[in-house]
């Protein structure tokens, strides 16, 4: 049951950022908001034009030191849990396509916050 809410959290969170954040040129917070502006610099400096986005494949390298230390200092189940989440969530954001769904910049950031 841990894991199917797991999906479904992944697939909300990465729904909401790909449909709200991403296409409005916004960065969340965390490793996440660092995989995003590594994502841009990328796509700027080596005019890369891909079909889908690559900030989950940079968010997951970015967690894979913080697997290392959760499996050492917090526990075996703990570690297993987030590699399976964070690996659901690095699918998601990059096979969900970023398309606009309101032109209001300030709706979306309202609309992610609740």
């Amino acid at each position: 049951m841990d894991f199917i809410k797991a999906i479904v959290g992944s697939f909300i969170f990465c729904f909401a950022i790909n449909l709200f954040i991403v296409p409005n040129n916004l960065y969340t917070g965390g490793i996440l908001g660092i995989s995003q502006i590594i994502r841009s610099f990328v796509i700027d400096v080596f005019k890369i034009n891909t079909s889908f986005d690559f900030s989950g494949i940079i968010y997951y390298v970015i967690n894979v030191p913080l697997f290392i230390i959760a499996y050492k200092s917090i526990g075996k189940t703990f570690f297993f849990r987030t590699l399976f989440a964070v690996s659901i969530q690095s699918i998601m954001l990059s096979l969900i396509p970023c398309r606009l769904l309101i032109d209001d910049v300030l709706a979306n950031v309202v609309i992610v916050d609740y």
